[in-house]
């Protein structure tokens, strides 16, 4: 078996957008299109010594070994996949480190390149902020920021750039799905009001729920069974809360 090697690279996925719907519709056409989405890649990928690794269906997977062979050779394909018959294309790219050996390649590069491919809009080339790093000394070259976004299985967020050379199209912010946060505590202070005719009871509070990131008040407790809580349990309060609802509290 041959030895992994590892090595720096820049990670490309492409995509054909809509493929699968247009394979039910019109299976002449989809083939059409794929065979032209291959015919172009093999020639510039090559042209730009990188190495498609993998075909998927409509996919590919491809390596660079520069970071400025793989974004020159995206805005070309994106280019020529704009004549007819037209391809719409997504193309995500990103550099990191990655183990290659005889089945594949893999490593965190390789998800952050097809997380961020997926974000992509056809005929658009989205690349990592790691990525756009290597183009600062490169003015040819020119990027908008989508801002910073969590990507499913990416531990870290990640700032995504768009391409925006050759009058490329690129998705607005607005329009991106990031993964949720990471679950972490918060405490959500909410005015409540008197229910009682007592001035001792000024602060009254009712149990309510704030497992899995939302507040939910608990509807069977009764306005009598509200708990009386002074100054001094406020950091009990909020304990308390990550276990369900406030119930009574002691005394400090």
């Amino acid at each position: 078996m041959k030895e992994a090697k590892r090595q720096l690279a820049a990670v490309m996925f492409t995509d054909i957008v809509g493929f699968t719907a247009l394979m039910q519709s019109d299976e002449r056409i989809a083939r059409q299109k794929r065979d032209r989405h291959r015919s172009v890649l093999e020639t510039l990928i090559g042209g730009h010594k990188g190495e498609i690794l993998q075909y998927y269906g409509d996919g590919t997977l491809s390596i660079f070994s520069s970071a400025i062979e793989a974004v020159s050779c995206a805005i070309e394909i994106q280019k020529d996949l704009r004549k007819e018959p037209e391809v719409p294309l997504r193309i995500g790219v990103h550099l990191g480190d990655i183990v290659h050996d005889e089945e594949g390649i893999y490593g965190d590069a390789v998800n952050i390149a097809s997380r961020i491919e997926a974000h992509a809009i056809p005929g658009s080339v989205l690349i990592s902020d790691r990525l756009s790093e290597e183009l600062k000394n490169h003015p040819e070259f020119t990027l908008i920021s989508l801002g910073k976004h969590n990507l499913k299985n990416v531990q870290r967020k990640v700032e995504i750039y768009a391409l925006t050379n050759e009058n490329l199209p690129y998705p607005k912010r607005e329009e991106f799905r990031s993964q949720p946060e990471k679950d972490e505590k918060t405490l959500a202070v909410l005015p409540f009001l008197c229910m009682s005719k007592d001035p001792e009871d000024e602060y009254e509070v009712f149990p309510f729920d704030v497992s899995q990131g939302e507040v939910r008040f608990d509807s069977d407790v009764d306005s009598t069974e509200a708990q009386k809580v002074d100054d001094s349990t406020e950091t009990y309060c909020e304990d308390c809360a990550w276990h369900g609802s406030l119930q009574k509290i002691k005394e400090a």
